[in-house]
Parts: structure tokens; C-alpha cells; sequence
């Protein structure tokens, strides 16, 4: 089974990484902007770099409604910064923290998140699913997936996304064809 995590959403949590914005004439949009992915980063941090996904290898996680655009650099971050201070820790990783998240992890992209497409292009489709954020006021519904299906991915990165990735992250089958519309029946008068 795997692991979920998801950004804590409420300023009354000592260590939400919004809270130092509560009083701001504009609290909302500043913290939702700087809590989602930083909780996320936070977490992504400490499983890879904090050696627990070492510890078991076993263990799929998924770091889910955060957005994803900033992957491909907090990946390298973390990587330069293990190799900079990592030595002189105390619990050793045999690999970068980068290679634990491509090992057992997925980020979710937002469904109308233009940014994702580039990190997708650098890292391959094989790490994300997509999040629609329904119903969220700050979702795409109803036009979530009619958005995700205009950035520009291609066809075989979009069957990742909405469906290979979240098959194996959850362990369902995958249908045996590609996933299409069946063609109306014809009719006697044709």
C-alpha cells in the first residue's frame, strides 16, 4: 500500500510553512502558494535524503496536490546538498536522495499546471499523476482533464499520467488496449 502526503492546509499547525503569514492583509494566496509545495518539498526531503526510503525499499510514496513544476530543481538541490554535507552524517545513503524518488515515488501535477510540462520533459512521464483538486475552489473542475490533455505532452506521457503511473502506484490492472472511445453503432437505415 502505498504512502500519501499531502500539504497540512491549516495554519493552526505549529510547523505550517504558511502560518508566518497569518495577519497579512493577503494571508490566503500567500500561504496556499508557499504552503502546498513546501510541505511537499519538506517531505520529499526527509524520505529520500532522510534515509527511509533506503530502509525500505518496499515503500511507494506519493506526495499529491502540491504542484510539481519545482521537482526537477529540488531534485538537484537535494542531490548537491548531499553531496556537499552528506558525508558527515550520521545515517549513510548508498544513493543520491534522487535516485530513492525515481525509485518509489510520485509528484502529482495540477491538471492546468503549464510549468509541470517542462520538469515531465526532463524527468520522463514516469513520475507523476494528475490531481484535478476537486472541489476545491482553486481546481480546474469541470474543465480539469479537458486542461490537462492541452499542455503540451504527448500522447504516450498523458497515458502515463492519467493512468499507467496511478495503476501501478495503486496496484490496479491497466486495460490491455489504449484507452479510446467506441465508435457509435451503425444503424439499419445506413
Amino acid at each position: 500500500m502505498p504512502v500519501g502526503f499531502h500539504p497540512t492546509g491549516e495554519t493552526s499547525l505549529r510547523e505550517d510553512a504558511g502560518r508566518r503569514y497569518v495577519g497579512h492583509t493577503n494571508f490566503h494566496p500567500i500561504a496556499h502558494a508557499i504552503r502546498n509545495p513546501v510541505e511537499l518539498m519538506g517531505a520529499i526531503a526527509s524520505m529520500t535524503t532522510g534515509g527511509v526510503l533506503e530502509r525500505h525499499p518496499g515503500l511507494c510514496c506519493a506526495f499529491l496536490e502540491g504542484t510539481a513544476g519545482w521537482l526537477y530543481w529540488w531534485l538537484w538541490r537535494l542531490d548537491d546538498q548531499w553531496e556537499k554535507f552528506g558525508p558527515g552524517c550520521e545515517r549513510q545513503l548508498t544513493l543520491p536522495p534522487s535516485e530513492y524518488f525515481k525509485r518509489q515515488c510520485y509528484l502529482a501535477l495540477d491538471a492546468d499546471e503549464e510549468p509541470a510540462v517542462d520538469v515531465v520533459k526532463k524527468l520522463g512521464a514516469d513520475y507523476f499523476v494528475v490531481s484535478t483538486d476537486y472541489p476545491h475552489p482553486d481546481g480546474a473542475f469541470p474543465e480539469a482533464i479537458k486542461e490537462f490533455l492541452a499542455l503540451s505532452l504527448d500522447d504516450a506521457a498523458r497515458r502515463k499520467i492519467l493512468w499507467d503511473n496511478c495503476a501501478r502506484l495503486y496496484d490496479i490492472p491497466k486495460p490491455a488496449a489504449p484507452l479510446t472511445r467506441a465508435a457509435p453503432a451503425a444503424t439499419a437505415a445506413q
